[in-house]
């Protein structure tokens, strides 16, 4: 297995096209047109590579993370983030946060405690679990879950690698 590095590295030789063949669980006619195909290179940055159809129309291939792409030198898998549980340190600084909110909401019950959830994750060692915004590739989502760049989740893109 190679690595993401691998595949840029192949990627910015020039020696790469790409062809997808499935985009979340749709295959053949199900995939819009401007992306059918066998698509060249056409440039790379440090979290994307941009590909061209046979028109010189460009689309973004984003890589959020390392550990979400799969990549063998004749295919390449991209995942989506995957959920995962909380840590005991995360589901600590909730009970925590729970905690200073229902004793604000004690003192000043028609108050508003956005600020004060705003300042407290932003100071806490996961400052993810304020729920507004991913921070370090992590969200809370409020179901209890973790959306971590770290973890994989479903297969959203699949292509065949052509050699040249």
């Amino acid at each position: 297995m190679k690595t993401l590095a691998d595949f840029k590295r192949d990627a910015a030789s020039g020696k790469i096209k790409l062809e997808l063949v499935e985009r979340y669980g749709k295959t053949g006619e199900e995939i819009p047109e401007r992306i059918r195909g066998i698509r060249t290179v056409s440039r790379i940055n440090t979290v994307a590579i941009f590909l061209a159809n046979e028109d010189g129309v460009e689309s973004e291939l984003r890589f959020d993370s390392a550990k979400l792409v799969e990549y063998d030198g004749k295919s390449l898998t991209i995942y989506e983030r995957g959920e995962r549980d909380l840590t005991e340190q995360e589901q600590k600084i909730l009970a925590d946060w729970q905690k200073i909110e229902d004793d604000y909401y004690k003192q000043n019950p028609y108050g508003n405690s956005y600020w004060k959830r705003k300042d407290y994750f932003k100071r806490c060692p996961c400052p993810w679990l304020s729920g507004y915004e991913t921070v370090r590739g992590k969200y809370y989502n409020y179901k209890g879950k973790i959306l971590d760049n770290q973890v994989r989740g479903n297969a959203i893109l699949k292509y065949n690698v052509y050699a040249q």
